[in-house]
């Protein structure tokens, strides 16, 4: 949920994705500042990404995987959860070229 890294004064640490999304569920921060984390990284609208998160935690329960946001959008799909237009484009972004698999 957190990991190291280097800056020219030693070691820091930084949240995961899956650690912002593990604060995000359980309350320990300011939702609106962990929306705008991840919300900046993906480049799509913030209440999109609030809106997923709370239907996906309301969905799943206690069988929630949480990881980063595309792999928590394939998992909702997967499991016939429908996903937003927007985080849809992102998780796009991820797969194969259609050419690569037709090739493969």
């Amino acid at each position: 949920m957190a990991r190291r890294t280097a800056n020219h004064r030693g070691s820091m640490f930084e949240a995961t994705e899956r650690g912002i999304v593990m604060c995000y569920y359980f309350g320990c921060a300011n939702w609106e500042l962990l929306i705008d984390k991840l919300a900046a990284r993906y480049r799509f609208p913030g209440l999109v990404l609030r809106a997923f998160l709370d239907a996906y935690f309301d969905h799943f329960k206690n069988d929630a995987v949480v990881d980063d946001i595309p792999v928590m959008a394939f998992y909702a799909a997967y499991r016939g959860m429908e996903i937003p237009q927007e985080l849809a484009s992102v998780v796009a972004r991820y797969l194969p070229k259609t050419a690569q698999w037709a090739s493969g």
